[in-house]
């Protein structure tokens, strides 16, 4: 399993307005394997050779270098609990002075329960992949329910016992409606989470689209006026810059 270290992409979605000029420099460890297939994924894998292995040694000289720039860390993928040695790796991190930001799709939750009690992740980001099992199972790839949607919210429960800052992203299409949206706010108590809808980028083929500016906006209002607990609780990703810009992220 290879990694790709970049430095100022795909800032961590710390969701605080008094932290936002702090993480606009920030760095991503991606590794290049998932165990999902979602139909709307954008990573591409093909360039394999941007991904290689690190020792522990090179890992914490790369750390270091990064630090100077930003103390911002967020491990994604691909899935980066499938990473053997990510836990060495963000002690690393940790160790270092640096912030990490967890980015996974919560299918795999005595990793995340070991690092929560290890007190090694900051803000925890999960994908949960649909409203239901039904729409996980299919969003994910993912055939096992338990997979797709139980372990995922055993790590999100587990999680909101913490002292750790949890972001649950929903990814929004053309055809999404309110409705859909109003549920997926329902399936947690109450301002025990962030919320954050992904809306922009298509996926490969062009089948599916991202809801429209409009509508995004529409459907936002209404639940917020709906759901007054959610102000301060939502965050959008409309725009692709928001990868590398901090600026580009929308805070509700």
């Amino acid at each position: 399993m290879g990694y790709y270290i970049l430095k100022n992409q795909y800032a961590p979605k710390i969701a605080g307005l008094d932290v936002r000029k702090e993480v606009t420099n920030s760095h991503a460890i991606l590794v290049n394997y998932c165990n999902f297939k979602c139909k709307y994924c954008c990573i591409d894998y093909a360039g394999q050779k941007l991904y290689r292995d690190y020792s522990a040694e090179e890992f914490e000289k790369k750390i270091k270098e990064l630090l100077e720039l930003g103390k911002y860390f967020k491990f994604s993928g691909g899935e980066p609990t499938l990473n053997p040695l990510l836990k060495r790796d963000i002690k690393i991190v940790k160790e270092q002075g640096g912030v990490v930001f967890l980015d996974t799709n919560g299918s795999r939750p005595q990793i995340i329960w070991d690092l929560l009690d290890s007190h090694l992740i900051d803000v925890l980001g999960i994908s949960l992949k649909g409203i239901d099992v039904k729409s996980a199972q299919n969003n994910s790839g993912c055939e096992d329910g338990i997979e797709a949607w139980d372990n995922v919210f055993s790590s999100i429960e587990y999680a909101i016992k913490t002292d750790v800052r949890v972001i649950v992203t929903y990814v929004l299409f053309e055809d999404t409606t309110y409705e859909m949206m109003n549920k997926f706010v329902h399936l947690f108590p109450e301002k025990s989470v962030y919320i954050k809808f992904n809306n922009y980028k298509s996926n490969g083929d062009g089948k599916l689209k991202k809801m429209s500016s409009n509508n995004l906006e529409k459907n936002i209002e209404r639940l917020l006026q709906d759901n007054l607990w959610l102000k301060d609780y939502v965050i959008i990703i409309s725009d692709e810059g928001a990868v590398s810009d901090y600026s580009k992220i929308e805070f509700y």
